[in-house]
């Protein structure tokens, strides 16, 4: 639980209390002793949460101290080598603050003229560890093998260490903090913010992955993990939410290269543990279960029923990929599932071909019939050919335009009626690209 308290207050800065019962109000005078403390440490609290404050049992207290120095740095023991800084910077890496903190020490005692030289350092890697040992132009450092002087170096300006307890709250930053009690309330929290963190624009980051879990543990616990709805931005995420977390999510699945990113990260978690790149930048290997192998030779039979030609498409871009990921679910298991065996006996035929190379050759049969059929089937990529289409048509210009029109609609950057008809009275007379302001 503590680890969930930390994501959320992290992410959106309110405090989920474990106990459900409030414990008895505490005197006016030990609230105002409480406010004063979490205010030392950089929280402010509205009066709707100064009355849960009130009611907090001295571990719930502690653990909400703990738990706010944890986020913001502050279980680090010993001064801050400059102002606040562990406090600023809490995802430096300890040999990175170790360093910080060397830089401060060997020049907190210069002088200004001092300070306005360049003060060479001397960097060298430990061989047992990542550590690494910096040496001052003042240190008897000898000849040291694999040394890199760092001669564009100016140190910090000077500054004693200063106790964080000696900081007033005008020189730390303050940062509203709710309180929040009850079942009924953290459970519709927590649901809405792993909806937000699912659904983002952009790839998971390590920190993303790790709030998932977290938040998507205790929504299974209550039986209230959401369904998401619409599509993925990027096919690393599905994959992610579909292996990691619910197999329910792979049914949103919409195309073959995401299933194999799936049947990636399930593979990455039976042999790493984890689920791994599912970039497929790195060469892949399988090993799925026995249930996880019926599950996603279901997926491609579902896929190949719904649109054989797009997942002919898809297999051609990872034709060596999904040979291995045949070979693993063993289709010839499954006599049912006619479309998962038809498609993997034309992989196994090496009869796969990319939608880009059949483009191609639409354009070597110099049909125009043929090639505005084929760039129909994806408008985005007609849109991006029209260019060429109209060029090499050059006495069917006409046509192509005609055909583009129709599904123009369909093409985000030709939504409306007015920039097909742009496209189609430009045509006409196309000679070059269209004019733009």
């Amino acid at each position: 639980m503590a680890q969930l308290q930390q994501v959320i207050l992290r992410r959106t800065g309110i405090y989920p209390l474990n106990s459900v019962l409030a414990s008895d109000p505490v005197p006016q005078h030990e609230l105002h002793q409480r406010v004063r403390v979490l205010a030392e440490l950089g929280m402010v609290l509205s009066t709707e949460s100064q009355k849960t404050l009130m009611r907090m049992s001295e571990h719930e207290l502690a653990d909400l101290i703990a738990d706010w120095k944890h986020l913001h740095g502050g279980d680090r023991g010993g001064c801050a080598f400059r102002k606040d800084f562990d406090i600023i910077e809490p995802t430096l890496t300890d040999t990175q603050r170790y360093t910080e903190q060397m830089l401060h020490y060997v020049t907190r005692f210069m002088g200004r003229r001092e300070m306005a030289k360049h003060l060479c350092l001397y960097t060298v890697a430990c061989p047992c560890c990542d550590a690494i040992w910096w040496f001052a132009n003042n240190q008897p450092y000898g000849d040291i093998p694999d040394a890199q002087v760092i001669t564009d170096f100016r140190p910090y300006d000077w500054q004693l260490a200063c106790e964080r307890g000696e900081l007033s709250n005008s020189e730390r930053d303050q940062r509203e903090v709710v309180l929040l009690r009850g079942e009924g309330r953290i459970v519709p929290l927590i649901c809405s913010l792993f909806t937000e963190i699912a659904t983002q624009n952009q790839v998971y980051s390590e920190f993303d992955r790790a709030d998932l879990l977290t938040l998507a543990t205790h929504l299974v616990f209550y039986d209230a993990l959401p369904t998401l709805e619409g599509p993925f931005a990027f096919r690393e995420n599905l994959a992610f939410l579909a292996a990691a977390i619910s197999t329910d999510y792979a049914h949103q699945a919409r195309t073959l290269n995401e299933v194999l990113r799936i049947a990636v990260a399930l593979s990455n978690i039976n042999l790493l543990g984890t689920e791994g790149d599912l970039s497929l930048s790195d060469p892949s290997r399988f090993k799925l279960r026995r249930h996880q192998r019926t599950f996603i030779a279901r997926l491609i039979n579902t896929l190949c029923e719904r649109d054989y030609e797009a997942a002919c498409y898809d297999t051609a871009t990872h034709a060596e990929r999904f040979k291995r990921l045949a070979r693993t679910i063993h289709p010839g298991e499954y006599p049912s599932l006619v479309y998962l065996n038809v498609w993997a006996d034309a992989l196994y035929n090496g009869e796969m071909r990319s939608y880009e190379s059949e483009v191609d050759a639409a354009y070597r049969s110099c049909d125009v019939d043929k090639v505005t059929r084929v760039l129909s089937r994806r408008p985005g990529v007609f849109a991006r050919q029209l260019n060429r289409a109209l060029r090499y048509f050059s006495g069917d210009q006409q046509q192509v335009a005609d055909v583009f029109c129709q599904v123009a609609p369909r093409v985000g950057c030709a939504s409306s009626g007015a920039d097909a008809q742009y496209v189609h009275e430009y045509s006409c007379w196309f000679g070059a690209a269209p004019p733009r302001d």
